[in-house]
């Protein structure tokens, strides 16, 4: 009988830390599970940490890369031998809180509608927090425009629309391959995110957007653009891309540019506002946040900066209060004035 989970997750030199991630498996409140961990090829001492647990486990099944081959084709090697009705993304150093499976099973169960599934994640190592990604489909495939709509060891995917899809991680993405195909994956059906937090995303200096953070903004940036196509229907060129991308991720904006990235805002707002199932005014909120604090960052005079709070009415969006520099008073007395 096959397992109703299938945990997928690739590990490389990953012995700090795999016990930890393969015993909160098994300590969940669901049994029928299995848990994929694909070697990529480590020097150190997972391999054997692995088949300590499958001795005592016969639900742990381990594949080996016979080489270093990377992250995505690790995932998909892996994705190659599931069994299970879902697929549960576990990072070989991140951890599921107990109720994560039984929780995620009981929803999907109920809502057939839903493709991926996903949670809020507590960051821990280098700095403690949270992260709580937006719940609806109608948010998130606006989110995905500018940045990952998913914590990916909180998801779980039908291992049927993967299927009759085809879709497998991009080999070409050595850093946010998971953006990458959450995006391809957006056309296949509606993504959401429990508000609650179920699994443990660890921060080290070897995670993946760490040691490959030079060529980072280059992955987002494709993956983003790829978004804009299969979310807006729009294939904006490379140039107004970058453009827009550098506002919505880092708040750049040059003086120069302001006209073409507004141009590119507005055309972006109206192609939201022309499709069902968006969340136009989550998107505005988001769009003009990053414009005002792009516009604390530049040399924009301050007479173009009221020109565009009066001209898309950024009140009605943002609270201007929270900008308390002395442009921020004029900005605000501005919208006043206009009510």
């Amino acid at each position: 009988m096959n397992p109703l989970i299938s945990v997928l997750t690739p590990a490389y030199n990953r012995e700090k830390y795999i016990g930890e991630a393969i015993e909160s498996v098994q300590q969940q409140t669901m049994d029928e599970w299995e848990m994929i961990v694909i070697d990529d090829g480590s020097t150190d001492q997972t391999v054997e940490i692995v088949k300590a647990y499958q001795a005592k486990d016969k639900r742990i099944i381990l594949l080996q890369n016979t080489e270093n081959q990377g992250i995505s084709a690790t995932r998909n090697h892996g994705l190659a031998h599931v069994k299970g009705k879902y697929i549960a993304m576990l990072d070989s150093d991140d951890l599921c809180l107990p109720q994560r499976f039984e929780q995620q099973f009981s929803f999907l169960e109920a809502h057939p509608e839903i493709a991926v599934l996903g949670a809020w994640s507590e960051l821990i190592g280098i700095k403690d927090h949270q992260f709580t990604p937006e719940e609806k489909d109608t948010q998130l495939r606006l989110r995905s425009l500018y940045r990952c709509p998913m914590v990916h060891s909180s998801t779980m995917i039908r291992t049927s629309i993967l299927q009759a899809a085809n879709l497998r991680y991009n080999k070409d993405y050595p850093a946010s391959n998971d953006y990458d195909f959450w995006v391809r994956l957006l056309p296949y059906g509606q993504f959401h995110n429990l508000q609650t937090c179920l699994v443990k995303y660890r921060r080290h200096d070897q995670n993946i957007s760490v040691t490959n953070k030079k060529d980072q903004k280059k992955y987002r940036a494709a993956a983003s653009r790829l978004a804009f196509k299969n979310v807006l229907d729009w294939e904006i060129s490379a140039e107004k891309h970058e453009r827009l991308f550098d506002v919505l991720t880092s708040a750049v904006l040059h003086a120069n540019e302001l006209s073409s990235v507004e141009q590119s805002m507005v055309e972006m707002l109206e192609r939201t506002a022309s499709r069902p199932g968006l969340d136009l005014n989550y998107l505005k909120k988001a769009v003009f946040k990053k414009l005002m604090d792009a516009f604390q960052n530049s040399n924009i005079s301050h007479k173009k900066r009221l020109e565009f709070v009066r001209k898309h009415q950024v009140w009605k969006y943002l609270p201007l209060k929270t900008y308390a520099s002395v442009y921020g008073k004029l900005l605000l007395k501005g919208a006043m004035n206009k009510g």
